[in-house]
């Protein structure tokens, strides 16, 4: 019996401590919790831990899936030191589920990814927001999710992720990429180390609406490798009028030190939207190696200065190229010059595709520079693109501030250059199409002229474009035509309108010198009617039908500087031919205009 009793109480405690063992393995893993290849956490630390592995949660036998998503159940505070990311994670997408999460070290705080990863990771579904005027907050969750703590709005390193960042590095490029999907991060006040994007040279990406506000105080808005948006909406602001941006709105001077560019690209449907209100930094500032930048616009682009002492590219930039591909929406808006000599090198390449739109408008003039723009400047014009200049200041064309600082401008297709002397700042290419040019030039195909050389030097606004477009067919909504029959003939006889609106005629063809176009007119009647309906022009008259005829010509217009106009009075135009021996009664019908290219 003693030998039995004994074993007995071996048998429990080892019973005991293999139970104490379970128990301790929960208590570190509570929070996270797993559904398929979908963790949930409630803390910050466990949320390090899978993606850090800092706490061993990783292991050969326990192995991360391809495609991790990580879900945030509450708001979290990170914790307050760096880790690196887990070399085990491939594509990881964090989910924040619209809650905010707040950094414990205002300078540390994140996850740092490798030069030699190629992670693919997400940052989805943030709400940072918030009016403090000082960056600590008290009374958030501790890292643990155990109780409260003092923490932080934001830091220095951007939200979670960063870089082993440092240009003694010498890192040319890295496969990895951070995308921020549905992100709000709303900071409207000075906080110190307040800058949301800093991934070094990791390169980022914008799916989904994401919209970014900070005034940020002796930072930037980001120090980042590039701007790509894939999709969706993206809107970024930084300043608040004051000078609190240091140096400039973004340093972009850790990417592709091998290839010294700067990459923005906006993908077809997507829209990115840049807006700089700091006094004086520019919206780019290149530092330690001077990059170019190369914008490519699939989509919608905005970008907008709205101090004259800022410009878009600061010292640095070794020059911009702006590619508008086809359907592609380019607006910018400067308070300043857009584009000038405060460039380390006053270089401007835009090439702008058939069907693109583009908006150039400062306050003062879209090109400013000491002399001539050098290094093969140029503007390359495709028939079907239309640009429309503003230069609110300094009416040298619509361009540059002086007419010795020409830009080429280059038509790769024939395209009129219509200026105009007192236009207000536009805000798409159309903003134009109802104004009366003071003066055009037809550019054929081939042909490259200087900018001066477009419009005459009295002009703010310049127009290039080379469309056909019908502004006015016809201006009136309703005609009508109040008789007594026994006012009518015996004979059939046309009938002037008796409201007295005039038919006003518009067209604007700026895609040759010698334009050719048709105004085409049908007419379907409700019911039966007891007359016709005809169109006089000049002494010739056209019986109209459901079926389109020939009623104008551009030849029969009044041309001026590409818009062709003529209007026809109650006596012209639009006529009914009836006789006595109509029937009284109310009738109505539809008169459909088309305009045609060529004469039929």
């Amino acid at each position: 019996m003693k030998l039995s009793t004994s074993r007995l109480v071996i048998l429990l405690l080892s019973c005991l401590i293999f139970g104490f063992g379970i128990m301790k393995g929960q208590t570190a893993e509570a929070s996270i919790t797993t559904s398929g290849s979908t963790y949930t956490v409630t803390s910050g630390d466990d949320l390090f831990n899978l993606l850090t592995n800092n706490k061993n949660y990783w292991s050969s036998q326990n192995v991360p899936p391809t495609d991790l998503t990580i879900k945030v159940a509450n708001t979290i505070t990170l914790p307050g030191y760096d880790a690196s990311l887990y070399s085990g994670l491939t594509n990881v997408k964090v989910d924040f589920q619209q809650h905010q999460f707040y950094a414990g070290n205002y300078v540390a705080s994140r996850v740092l990814i490798p030069r030699t990863s190629s992670a693919q990771l997400t940052v989805a579904n943030v709400n940072n927001t918030s009016n403090a005027t000082t960056n600590q907050v008290t009374g958030v969750p501790n890292s643990a999710g155990t109780g409260t703590a003092t923490a932080y709005l934001s830091t220095y390193y951007g939200m979670l992720f960063s870089s082993d960042f440092g240009l003694s590095g010498g890192t040319t490029s890295c496969a990895a990429q951070v995308t921020y999907d549905n992100v709000v991060y709303n900071m409207p006040n000075n906080l110190t180390y307040n800058q949301p994007l800093c991934t070094y040279f990791v390169p980022i990406n914008f799916t989904g609406k994401n919209k970014i506000i900070t005034a940020v105080s002796g930072q930037q808005v980001g120090e980042i490798a590039n701007l790509k948006v894939s999709s969706g909406t993206t809107e970024i602001i930084g300043g608040d009028g004051s000078s609190g941006l240091a140096g400039g709105m973004f340093y972009p001077y850790y990417n592709n030190l091998n290839q010294a560019d700067f990459p923005i690209d906006v993908a077809k449907g997507a829209t990115l939207t840049l807006t700089n209100k700091d006094a004086r930094a520019p919206m780019f500032a290149f530092i330690g190696i001077a990059n170019s930048v190369t914008i490519n616009n699939q989509g919608t682009l905005n970008l907008n200065a709205t101090s004259a002492q800022t410009t878009l590219f600061g010292s640095g930039t070794k020059g911009v190229t702006l590619n508008a591909s086809a359907q592609a929406n380019t607006n910018i808006n400067t308070a300043g010059a857009a584009f000038s000599n405060d460039m380390g090198t006053t270089k401007f390449i835009g090439n702008f595709a058939d069907q693109s739109r583009t908006v150039l408008s400062s306050a003062t003039s879209v090109f400013k520079n000491s002399s001539a723009w050098k290094n093969n400047s140029s503007l390359n014009v495709t028939t079907g693109a239309k640009i429309a200049a503003y230069s609110g200041g300094t009416q040298t064309g619509g361009l540059t501030d002086s007419s010795s600082h020409y830009i080429p401008v280059t038509f790769n297709g024939g395209s009129m250059a219509q200026g105009f002397l007192k236009p207000s700042a536009p805000s798409t290419t159309d903003d134009y199409t109802g104004l009366e040019p003071a003066d055009s030039k037809f550019n054929a195909a081939g042909s490259t002229v200087n900018s001066n050389d477009l419009t005459n030097a009295n002009n703010k606004g310049l127009l290039i474009s080379a469309e056909l477009l019908g502004t006015d067919l016809g201006a009136v909504d309703q005609y009508k035509w109040d008789y007594n029959i026994a006012d009518l003939s015996e004979q059939p006889t046309l009938l002037p309108r008796t409201t007295g609106n005039d038919l006003y005629f518009r067209v604007i063809d700026t895609r040759s010198a010698t334009p050719s176009f048709s105004v085409m007119a049908s007419y379907t009647p409700a019911e039966t009617q007891p007359f016709t309906m005809w169109f006089k022009n000049d002494q010739s008259a056209v019986q109209l039908s459901p079926t389109d005829q020939t009623v104008l010509s551009a030849d029969q217009m009044t041309a001026d500087n590409g818009g062709y106009t003529k209007t026809f009075d109650e006596n012209t135009g639009l006529l009914l031919k009836a006789s006595i021996a109509a029937r009284a009664g109310s009738y109505t019908g539809k008169v459909v205009w088309t305009l045609v290219d060529g004469v039929h």
